[in-house]
């Protein structure tokens, strides 16, 4: 497997011409906070990148939120020191009173006093001085990313940032993902008030995909591997790459990329045991299905389940609406179904045929109900199933279709006459 970078940004026109307007302005002395939002591995981080590398007569200070239990203000801190290497360090004029606020994310003034007022108000007038003085009289772009890792200090100072960039130089440009929680509470309050402009990403289509993928390898890439991208990285950018880097043979044998192994892995653990028994469960079932179905076959009393299925879309591993849930990628499905034993698999998908044997209405298609009684080790059953739709796609007039589904068919039942 080689890792791979795509050399430019494909797809994002509307959010890079936002961006760089943003930047323009604050040139200008009209300063703003802009915040891009989505789902892991959605592209947020290279939008900054390409931003910054174009940010020429800007000074950039860029700091990252940690997962877990982080220092307060890190990011704070890594900003500054990152912004300020190799530059002087302003400690005069506007910016010497916030000195000992200043001291308690940069140790740049040794024999500084503790400040008297330590509440994030006052450090944050001290940041927001110390990186408009360092970058002269150019724009200063201050970078946080990860903010749904933010600690609460670090909130308070976005919070007040946000609400001065107006009439400064300063751009302040913050990147989170689209999860319930505090920072995402703050970003909707800040674009309720004006002072924040949200850009929230959505996949890639299909075409950008394949210039995405054009960019990475040098060259267009194979019909077959534009349709294995539009089918397992979901329009993410970063499982572009990955699925890419794999190749074709790793992808054919059902690789799963290391950053969705391990992402879903950490998701999964943080689960009480009904949850994690779900999530198995659903990724038998496919990478969408009807709610009722999942509830039906899981062993669990109806309000345990609920809970666990509110649980699993919480973590961020699958969405859902009143009537059909789905997983955020194939590519989770796939991480979910590579850590659950064969003899569990074969389990859920007799126990879901079961259910669609009592209630075939529950049931999603000919096709997802075939693959439920391959697992279940019925394939006379499966054959029956895949002749349903070939019968169909035989009175339309869809030959190509219904003869794959019927040599599929013969495949798995190859003694049965019919």
């Amino acid at each position: 497997m080689r890792a791979l970078r795509c050399p430019e940004v494909v797809g994002r026109d509307t959010e890079r011409d936002v961006l760089r307007a943003a930047l323009e302005d604050a040139a200008r002395g009209r300063g703003a906070m802009v915040g891009l939002v989505g789902p892991a591995g959605i592209g947020k981080s290279r939008l900054v990148t390409d931003l910054v590398g174009s940010a020429e007569v800007a000074t950039v200070f860029a700091g990252r939120c940690t997962e877990g239990a982080p220092a307060a203000l890190r990011p704070l801190s890594e900003a500054l020191l990152s912004g300020l290497r190799g530059r002087p360090v302003p400690a005069g004029g506007d910016v010497e009173p916030f000195l000992p606020a200043l001291g308690r994310v940069a140790p740049f003034w040794p024999g500084t006093p503790p400040p008297a007022d330590g509440s994030p108000v006052v450090l944050a007038e001290g940041v927001h001085r110390l990186v408009l003085a360092a970058a002269g009289a150019g724009p200063a772009v201050l970078v946080v990313e990860d903010l749904q890792w933010a600690d609460p200090d670090t909130l308070a100072v976005v919070e007040y940032l946000a609400d001065h960039a107006a009439g400064s130089r300063l751009l302040l440009l913050v990147t989170a993902r689209s999860t319930p929680g505090p920072a995402l509470a703050l970003l909707h309050r800040l674009a309720h008030r004006g002072v924040h402009r949200e850009l929230v990403l959505p996949p890639l289509a299909e075409d950008d995909v394949g210039a995405m993928a054009a960019a990475c390898l040098g060259e267009p890439p194979s019909p077959e591997t534009v349709a294995m991208l539009r089918d397992r990285a979901d329009g993410f950018p970063l499982l572009v790459e990955e699925l890419l880097g794999a190749g074709p043979a790793a992808v054919r044998a059902g690789h799963v990329p290391a950053t969705v192994a391990e992402t879903t892995a950490a998701r999964t653990a943080a689960l009480d045991g009904p949850a994690r028994e779900m999530l198995r469960v659903a990724a038998v079932l496919g990478v969408e299905f009807p709610t009722a179905l999942l509830l039906a076959v899981v062993d669990h009393e109806p309000e345990v389940a609920r809970q666990a299925l509110a649980a699993i879309a919480a973590a961020d591993l699958v969405t859902q609406d009143a009537d059909r849930a789905a997983f955020r990628h194939a590519l989770t499905r796939d991480a979910v179904a590579a850590t659950t034993p064969g003899p569990e698999r074969a389990r859920i998908a007799r126990r879901a045929w079961e259910v669609l044997s009592d209630d075939a209405d529950l049931g999603d298609g000919a096709t997802p109900v075939a693959e439920l009684a391959v697992l279940a080790a019925d394939p006379g059953a499966a054959a029956a199933f895949l002749r349903r739709p070939a019968r169909t796609d035989l009175a339309q007039g869809s030959l190509a279709t219904a003869e794959a589904a019927l040599r599929r068919a013969r495949a798995l039942a190859p003694d049965r006459p019919a």
